[in-house]
């Protein structure tokens, strides 16, 4: 898989703490679950994904396209990553090529960001009949009086937005793909969420505490490198 660059904007995490037993369940054997303060974490990350490019080729996405993943945290050995259960995508060229040349589960769907005054939110529908349906519908505003700025190695927030590595099947075999970024910087937001059916998509029980969010104020270009078989 060729390497692609990308610039991922206003970019939003909402996480919910989940026994790790949950998520042990639902990712591949080969992985162990990675946990904060004895937590697995389950996030939903909503962004705007533009200028897509491909080394040699060129070529730009406009002003882009909205997409939402679900993911967890993981091991293999000593190395950290993310684990997707899902990516619905506002692009059904995206999604498709994306699904061919990774094994991510990655689907079409209605995915808009929107703004109202000081909050932001998503509204997801799923319309790729290779998933289950799936909604989500959720607001955010930053908490006031907070500021942006890069996670401290080891808190709660640097374990929710620091990975740079991720895990997919592909034909039966695990492989492991890089993420070339600069950090992120986060604030604290308060959300709230009408409709959220994605952990039902995604075959987990419905998160049964209030989630944690954080927005990011810096639009990092990033380099998705080539996806590999897993060695060792």
């Amino acid at each position: 898989m060729l390497s692609v660059t990308v610039n991922w904007r206003d970019v939003a995490f909402v996480h919910w703490p989940v026994a790790p037993g949950v998520v042990r369940e639902s990712i591949p054997p080969e992985l162990s679950v990675d946990t904060h303060d004895g937590a697995a974490w389950v996030g939903a990350v909503p962004f705007r994904m533009s200028g897509v490019r491909l080394p040699g080729l060129g070529g730009s996405s406009g002003n882009g396209f909205a997409e939402v993943n679900v993911r967890t945290y993981v091991r293999h050995g000593d190395r950290r990553g993310s684990y997707f259960f899902s990516l619905d995508a506002a692009s059904g060229v995206a999604a498709s090529l994306a699904r061919r040349t990774t094994g991510l589960p990655y689907y079409r769907a209605e995915v808009r960001l929107f703004e109202d005054g000081s909050d932001s939110g998503v509204a997801l529908r799923r319309t790729d009949p290779r998933g289950p349906p799936a909604r989500w519908v959720a607001s955010w505003r930053p908490v006031a009086g907070t500021v942006a700025a890069e996670p401290d190695p080891g808190t709660l927030e640097a374990f929710l937005v620091g990975r740079k590595r991720y895990f997919s099947v592909r034909r039966g075999r695990l492989h492991a793909g890089t993420v070339e970024r600069d950090p992120f910087r986060v604030r604290p937001a308060e959300v709230e969420v009408a409709s959220n059916s994605l952990f039902a998509a995604a075959g987990l029980p419905d998160p049964a505490n209030d989630p944690l969010a954080l927005v990011a104020e810096n639009a990092p270009r990033v380099e998705i490198g080539s996806l590999d078989p897993v060695t060792d």
